[in-house]
């Protein structure tokens, strides 16, 4: 409770609260930093690419559906562009960036972007 360290416990941890108290400025150090977690930051690529999307490359998106690779074809390019602002907006601890699929498109989006405004679909 604030800078108090308060210890309930059975009679037994006595000794351990002793030991507590003695080291109680350490202790108090400890859970501060507990209850202040840094959050998560981009790592340097991803942020990069974020950039690159939220400044150019979202507005380069073509508004006909496009292959984005063999195995991917976007067939509905204004919700693939909400996809991807929404996936920013959730941060670094969002599901498809933990797992590296927001990476993913942006680095795919970001290559593949250049032959699309030149008319190459495929």
């Amino acid at each position: 409770e604030g800078d108090r360290l308060k210890i309930q416990g059975p009679q037994e941890a006595e000794p351990l609260a002793l030991r507590l108290l003695e080291h109680k400025r350490d202790v108090m150090k400890a859970l501060q930093m507990l209850e202040e977690p840094t959050p998560p930051s981009w790592d340097q690529e991803t942020k990069v690419l974020i950039d690159w999307f939220t400044e150019t490359g979202q507005h380069l998106i073509p508004l006909d559906p496009f292959q984005l690779t063999k195995w991917i074809r976007i067939t509905m390019p204004s919700r693939f562009r909400e996809a991807l602002l929404f996936e920013i907006s959730m941060g670094p601890d969002g599901l498809r960036s933990r797992i590296g699929a927001l990476q993913s498109d942006l680095r795919l989006l970001k290559e593949k972007l250049p032959s699309l405004s030149k008319g190459d679909e495929g």
